[in-house]
Protein backbone atom coordinates (compact mmCIF):
# COMPACT_ATOMS: atom_id res chain seq x y z
CA UNK A 1 0.00 0.00 0.00
CA UNK A 2 1.09 3.14 -0.52
CA UNK A 3 2.13 5.78 2.01
CA UNK A 4 4.31 8.58 3.18
CA UNK A 5 6.48 8.96 6.07
CA UNK A 6 6.20 12.01 8.40
CA UNK A 7 8.71 12.76 11.38
CA UNK A 8 7.13 13.74 14.50
CA UNK A 9 9.19 16.28 15.49
CA UNK A 10 12.25 18.70 14.02
CA UNK A 11 14.70 17.68 16.82
CA UNK A 12 13.30 13.61 16.21
CA UNK A 13 15.96 11.10 14.90
CA UNK A 14 12.93 8.75 13.85
CA UNK A 15 10.41 8.30 10.93
CA UNK A 16 7.09 7.38 11.36
CA UNK A 17 5.40 5.45 8.59
CA UNK A 18 1.79 6.44 7.80
CA UNK A 19 -1.14 4.78 5.00
CA UNK A 20 -2.70 7.41 2.85
CA UNK A 21 -5.44 7.68 4.91
CA UNK A 22 -3.91 7.91 8.16
CA UNK A 23 -1.70 10.91 6.68
CA UNK A 24 -4.58 12.57 5.83
CA UNK A 25 -5.80 12.25 9.58
CA UNK A 26 -2.86 13.40 11.30
CA UNK A 27 -2.76 16.39 8.92
CA UNK A 28 -5.98 17.30 9.86
CA UNK A 29 -5.33 16.95 13.10
CA UNK A 30 -2.00 18.94 12.64
CA UNK A 31 -3.97 21.59 10.92
CA UNK A 32 -6.65 22.08 13.98
CA UNK A 33 -4.31 22.04 16.24
CA UNK A 34 -2.35 24.55 14.77
CA UNK A 35 0.62 23.30 13.57
CA UNK A 36 0.56 24.44 10.00
CA UNK A 37 4.17 23.24 9.15
CA UNK A 38 3.88 19.73 10.25
CA UNK A 39 0.07 20.22 8.31
CA UNK A 40 1.44 21.50 5.05
CA UNK A 41 4.03 18.70 4.88
CA UNK A 42 2.02 16.33 5.32
CA UNK A 43 -0.60 17.72 2.43
CA UNK A 44 2.45 18.10 0.39
CA UNK A 45 3.38 14.02 0.66
CA UNK A 46 -0.36 13.15 -0.01
CA UNK A 47 -0.54 15.12 -3.05
CA UNK A 48 2.60 13.34 -4.53
CA UNK A 49 0.54 10.20 -4.32
CA UNK A 50 -2.55 12.44 -5.82
CA UNK A 51 -2.30 15.45 -7.15
CA UNK A 52 -5.97 16.10 -7.36
CA UNK A 53 -7.06 14.89 -4.06
CA UNK A 54 -9.30 18.04 -2.52
CA UNK A 55 -8.81 16.95 0.92
CA UNK A 56 -4.72 17.13 0.72
CA UNK A 57 -5.37 20.75 -1.32
CA UNK A 58 -7.86 22.10 1.12
CA UNK A 59 -5.42 21.11 3.95
CA UNK A 60 -2.17 22.69 2.12
CA UNK A 61 -5.04 26.16 1.62
CA UNK A 62 -5.35 26.30 5.01
CA UNK A 63 -1.75 25.88 5.62
CA UNK A 64 -0.70 27.95 2.91
CA UNK A 65 -2.49 30.63 4.54
CA UNK A 66 -1.99 30.31 8.57
CA UNK A 67 1.64 30.33 7.47
CA UNK A 68 0.84 33.91 5.47
CA UNK A 69 1.42 32.39 2.09
CA UNK A 70 -2.38 33.90 0.48
CA UNK A 71 -1.27 33.70 -2.84
CA UNK A 72 -0.38 30.01 -2.50
CA UNK A 73 -3.38 29.14 0.06
CA UNK A 74 -5.61 30.88 -2.58
CA UNK A 75 -4.19 28.46 -5.81
CA UNK A 76 -4.31 25.56 -3.77
CA UNK A 77 -8.04 26.03 -2.80
CA UNK A 78 -8.84 26.96 -6.10
CA UNK A 79 -7.37 23.66 -6.93
CA UNK A 80 -9.20 21.73 -4.66
CA UNK A 81 -12.58 23.56 -6.11
CA UNK A 82 -11.94 21.73 -9.38
CA UNK A 83 -11.09 18.51 -7.68
CA UNK A 84 -13.50 18.52 -5.57
CA UNK A 85 -16.56 18.61 -8.60
CA UNK A 86 -19.41 16.00 -8.30
CA UNK A 87 -18.17 16.00 -4.07
CA UNK A 88 -20.24 16.40 -1.26
CA UNK A 89 -21.39 20.20 -0.28
CA UNK A 90 -19.69 19.87 3.15
CA UNK A 91 -16.66 19.43 1.33
CA UNK A 92 -16.82 22.20 -1.03
CA UNK A 93 -18.44 24.80 1.49
CA UNK A 94 -15.33 24.20 3.79
CA UNK A 95 -13.12 24.97 0.41
CA UNK A 96 -15.14 27.71 -0.59
CA UNK A 97 -14.86 29.44 2.98
CA UNK A 98 -10.95 28.82 3.13
CA UNK A 99 -10.36 30.47 -0.36
CA UNK A 100 -11.87 33.27 0.83
CA UNK A 101 -9.97 33.41 3.71
CA UNK A 102 -7.17 33.23 2.04
CA UNK A 103 -8.33 35.75 -0.90
CA UNK A 104 -9.06 37.95 1.85
CA UNK A 105 -5.43 37.80 3.59
CA UNK A 106 -3.82 38.62 0.13
CA UNK A 107 -6.38 41.78 0.45
CA UNK A 108 -8.27 40.97 -2.74
CA UNK A 109 -11.83 41.73 -0.89
CA UNK A 110 -14.02 41.17 -4.46
CA UNK A 111 -12.92 37.43 -4.27
CA UNK A 112 -13.41 36.46 -1.13
CA UNK A 113 -17.16 37.84 -1.82
CA UNK A 114 -17.41 35.84 -4.55
CA UNK A 115 -16.06 32.74 -2.54
CA UNK A 116 -18.37 33.35 0.05
CA UNK A 117 -21.10 33.39 -3.15
CA UNK A 118 -19.76 30.18 -3.74
CA UNK A 119 -20.02 28.73 0.15
CA UNK A 120 -23.22 30.01 -0.05
CA UNK A 121 -24.31 27.67 -2.66
CA UNK A 122 -23.00 25.03 -1.33
CA UNK A 123 -23.63 25.33 2.46
CA UNK A 124 -24.66 22.02 3.58
CA UNK A 125 -27.24 23.20 6.57
CA UNK A 126 -29.45 26.37 7.57
CA UNK A 127 -26.23 27.48 10.35
CA UNK A 128 -23.56 27.25 7.87
CA UNK A 129 -26.13 29.41 5.24
CA UNK A 130 -26.72 32.11 8.24
CA UNK A 131 -22.46 32.38 8.63
CA UNK A 132 -22.16 32.66 5.46
CA UNK A 133 -24.91 35.66 4.30
CA UNK A 134 -23.30 37.64 7.85
CA UNK A 135 -19.93 36.99 6.64
CA UNK A 136 -20.40 38.35 3.34
CA UNK A 137 -23.08 40.96 4.78
CA UNK A 138 -19.65 42.43 7.37
CA UNK A 139 -17.53 41.97 3.90
CA UNK A 140 -19.53 44.18 1.66
CA UNK A 141 -20.12 46.87 4.58
CA UNK A 142 -15.77 47.35 4.94
CA UNK A 143 -14.97 47.12 0.68
CA UNK A 144 -14.37 49.86 -1.16
CA UNK A 145 -15.20 48.23 -4.32
CA UNK A 146 -18.48 47.00 -5.19
CA UNK A 147 -19.90 45.37 -8.77
CA UNK A 148 -23.66 44.80 -8.61
CA UNK A 149 -25.83 43.74 -11.61
CA UNK A 150 -29.65 43.07 -12.29
CA UNK A 151 -32.02 41.54 -14.68
CA UNK A 152 -35.24 41.45 -15.46
CA UNK A 153 -37.22 40.01 -18.28
CA UNK A 154 -41.50 41.23 -18.26
CA UNK A 155 -43.93 40.02 -20.47
CA UNK A 156 -45.84 43.02 -21.56
CA UNK A 157 -49.18 44.29 -23.25
CA UNK A 158 -47.53 47.76 -24.18
CA UNK A 159 -44.00 47.79 -24.99
CA UNK A 160 -44.58 51.33 -26.54
CA UNK A 161 -46.51 53.10 -24.53
CA UNK A 162 -48.64 53.45 -27.51
CA UNK A 163 -52.76 54.01 -27.21
CA UNK A 164 -55.18 51.78 -25.74
CA UNK A 165 -57.54 52.15 -28.85
CA UNK A 166 -57.20 51.50 -32.78
CA UNK A 167 -59.02 55.25 -32.98
CA UNK A 168 -58.24 58.79 -32.01
CA UNK A 169 -60.84 60.27 -30.48
CA UNK A 170 -61.83 63.73 -28.41
CA UNK A 171 -63.56 62.45 -25.20
CA UNK A 172 -64.04 58.86 -26.10
CA UNK A 173 -66.64 59.69 -28.70
CA UNK A 174 -65.79 62.17 -31.51
CA UNK A 175 -63.24 59.67 -33.63
CA UNK A 176 -60.96 62.01 -35.76
CA UNK A 177 -58.89 59.05 -37.36
CA UNK A 178 -57.19 55.78 -37.38
CA UNK A 179 -54.24 55.01 -35.44
CA UNK A 180 -51.07 53.85 -37.26
CA UNK A 181 -50.40 50.50 -36.12
CA UNK A 182 -47.23 51.81 -34.56
CA UNK A 183 -49.02 54.42 -32.23
CA UNK A 184 -51.31 51.42 -30.81
CA UNK A 185 -50.00 49.55 -27.78
CA UNK A 186 -47.82 46.63 -29.06
CA UNK A 187 -47.22 43.61 -26.91
CA UNK A 188 -43.90 41.45 -26.38
CA UNK A 189 -40.99 41.31 -23.76
CA UNK A 190 -39.36 43.82 -22.08
CA UNK A 191 -35.46 42.64 -20.81
CA UNK A 192 -34.01 45.79 -18.24
CA UNK A 193 -30.09 45.25 -17.05
CA UNK A 194 -28.65 47.52 -14.71
CA UNK A 195 -24.44 47.03 -13.69
CA UNK A 196 -23.11 49.13 -11.13
CA UNK A 197 -19.58 49.50 -10.30
CA UNK A 198 -19.01 51.51 -7.46
CA UNK A 199 -15.85 52.74 -5.20
CA UNK A 200 -15.91 54.76 -1.26
CA UNK A 201 -13.90 57.38 -1.91
CA UNK A 202 -13.58 58.34 1.99
CA UNK A 203 -14.90 57.35 5.31
CA UNK A 204 -15.33 58.37 8.76
CA UNK A 205 -18.14 57.51 11.72
CA UNK A 206 -20.21 60.28 10.33
CA UNK A 207 -20.04 60.05 6.81
CA UNK A 208 -19.02 58.50 3.50
CA UNK A 209 -18.60 59.42 -0.02
CA UNK A 210 -19.24 56.95 -3.28
CA UNK A 211 -18.10 57.43 -6.78
CA UNK A 212 -20.29 55.16 -9.15
CA UNK A 213 -20.65 54.22 -13.00
CA UNK A 214 -23.97 52.55 -14.06
CA UNK A 215 -24.84 51.20 -17.12
CA UNK A 216 -28.61 50.44 -17.71
CA UNK A 217 -30.09 48.81 -20.74
CA UNK A 218 -33.71 48.56 -21.84
CA UNK A 219 -34.03 45.89 -24.92
CA UNK A 220 -37.40 44.99 -26.99
CA UNK A 221 -38.74 41.76 -28.21
CA UNK A 222 -42.16 42.91 -30.63
CA UNK A 223 -44.36 39.29 -30.40
CA UNK A 224 -45.65 37.89 -33.89
CA UNK A 225 -48.92 40.35 -33.42
CA UNK A 226 -47.46 43.20 -32.61
CA UNK A 227 -45.54 42.49 -35.84
CA UNK A 228 -48.42 42.12 -37.78
CA UNK A 229 -49.89 45.56 -36.39
CA UNK A 230 -46.80 47.52 -37.31
CA UNK A 231 -44.78 45.53 -39.78
CA UNK A 232 -42.52 48.93 -40.42
CA UNK A 233 -41.43 49.26 -36.87
CA UNK A 234 -38.38 46.88 -36.01
CA UNK A 235 -37.43 45.48 -32.44
CA UNK A 236 -34.56 47.88 -31.66
CA UNK A 237 -36.82 50.83 -32.50
CA UNK A 238 -38.03 50.57 -28.60
CA UNK A 239 -34.37 49.97 -27.43
CA UNK A 240 -32.76 52.19 -24.74
CA UNK A 241 -29.32 52.73 -23.23
CA UNK A 242 -28.12 54.79 -20.29
CA UNK A 243 -24.68 55.20 -19.05
CA UNK A 244 -24.35 57.53 -15.85
CA UNK A 245 -21.85 58.41 -13.07
CA UNK A 246 -22.32 59.36 -9.60
CA UNK A 247 -21.07 61.22 -6.46
CA UNK A 248 -22.84 60.06 -3.23
CA UNK A 249 -22.41 61.45 0.20
CA UNK A 250 -24.41 59.95 2.79
CA UNK A 251 -23.46 61.24 6.30
CA UNK A 252 -25.57 61.75 9.43
CA UNK A 253 -27.35 64.98 10.18
CA UNK A 254 -25.70 66.92 12.88
CA UNK A 255 -26.06 65.90 16.52
CA UNK A 256 -28.13 62.95 15.82
CA UNK A 257 -28.48 59.81 14.22
CA UNK A 258 -30.72 59.97 11.12
CA UNK A 259 -29.09 59.07 7.99
CA UNK A 260 -29.42 61.30 4.89
CA UNK A 261 -28.36 60.60 1.62
CA UNK A 262 -27.41 63.19 -1.52
CA UNK A 263 -26.18 62.39 -4.91
CA UNK A 264 -25.29 63.86 -8.31
CA UNK A 265 -25.88 61.75 -11.13
CA UNK A 266 -24.33 62.68 -14.53
CA UNK A 267 -25.63 60.61 -17.87
CA UNK A 268 -25.78 60.24 -21.50
CA UNK A 269 -28.92 58.00 -23.00
CA UNK A 270 -29.50 56.34 -26.29
CA UNK A 271 -32.74 55.86 -27.78
CA UNK A 272 -32.76 52.94 -30.96
CA UNK A 273 -28.89 53.58 -30.86
CA UNK A 274 -28.90 57.16 -31.65
CA UNK A 275 -27.92 59.69 -29.36
CA UNK A 276 -31.02 60.99 -26.95
CA UNK A 277 -29.22 64.14 -24.96
CA UNK A 278 -27.21 64.53 -21.26
CA UNK A 279 -29.00 64.22 -18.34
CA UNK A 280 -28.59 65.52 -14.71
CA UNK A 281 -30.14 64.20 -11.48
CA UNK A 282 -30.03 65.67 -7.95
CA UNK A 283 -31.46 63.35 -5.60
CA UNK A 284 -32.02 63.36 -1.48
CA UNK A 285 -33.14 60.64 0.65
CA UNK A 286 -33.70 59.70 4.19
CA UNK A 287 -35.48 57.19 5.95
CA UNK A 288 -38.32 58.18 8.41
CA UNK A 289 -39.66 54.85 9.71
CA UNK A 290 -37.53 51.73 10.50
CA UNK A 291 -37.76 48.44 11.74
CA UNK A 292 -37.48 44.97 11.12
CA UNK A 293 -40.84 44.80 9.28
CA UNK A 294 -41.45 47.70 7.87
CA UNK A 295 -39.66 51.24 6.56
CA UNK A 296 -41.23 54.63 5.03
CA UNK A 297 -38.56 56.06 2.72
CA UNK A 298 -38.51 60.18 2.20
CA UNK A 299 -37.06 61.02 -1.50
CA UNK A 300 -36.84 64.17 -3.70
CA UNK A 301 -35.37 64.11 -6.77
CA UNK A 302 -35.25 66.75 -9.48
CA UNK A 303 -34.01 65.52 -13.21
CA UNK A 304 -32.89 67.32 -16.26
CA UNK A 305 -32.52 66.03 -19.73
CA UNK A 306 -31.23 68.05 -22.66
CA UNK A 307 -31.99 66.68 -25.94
CA UNK A 308 -30.80 66.95 -29.22
CA UNK A 309 -33.31 69.10 -30.60
CA UNK A 310 -32.06 71.63 -28.06
CA UNK A 311 -34.94 71.92 -26.20
CA UNK A 312 -34.55 71.45 -22.47
CA UNK A 313 -37.14 69.19 -20.87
Amino acid sequence: MAGLMASPGPTAAETVRLTLDQGLIVARQALMAGNAPLARGLAQGLLQADTKDPYALLILSAAETELGNPVAGRAAGQAAWRAARGGGDGLRYDIARHTALAALRGGNSLAARLWLRRALDVAPDAKARADTVTDYRDLSARARLHFSAELSLTPTDNLNDGASGKYLAIDDWFVLGALSGSAQALSGLRSDASLRLSYRLAATAQAQTTLALRLMTSTALLSAEAKRLAPDLRSADLNSTKLEGSLTQDFLWPNSQQPISVSLALGEGWTAGAVAGPYARLEAATPLLRSAKFGLLLRASDERHWRRDAQIE
